[in-house]
């Protein structure tokens, strides 16, 4: 499993935890029943927020074919259906695009 993937994995993860956390303290108070739908309003308002939040924090990563780092999506070259970084972007790959 690559880095991309793996970190993907942590975000659902994370975000599923938020979710649990976000709903069992709505169920807790006492002004709010499971039977209340404001609750379900209140959670997804909520969830929006945080995964926009996240989308604007996050910046897009790839890795490169030759050094595996994980280089800036932005800077990354495409070359035969792979990433290459910009310290692994030469002449001779220039010359086949």
């Amino acid at each position: 499993m690559n880095q991309i993937s793996k970190r993907l994995l942590e975000n659902a993860e994370q975000n599923m935890k938020q979710t649990l956390t976000l709903v069992r303290q709505l169920l807790e108070e006492d002004s709010v029943g499971i039977d209340d739908f404001g609750v379900i309003a209140d959670i997804v308002e909520e969830l929006d927020s945080v995964l926009q939040e996240q989308e604007e924090d996050e910046e897009e990563y790839v890795e490169c074919k030759f050094c595996n780092k994980e280089v800036d999506a932005t800077t990354a070259h495409l070359h035969k259906g792979q990433w290459v970084c910009e310290g692994c972007w030469d002449e001779r790959l220039r010359i086949t695009e």
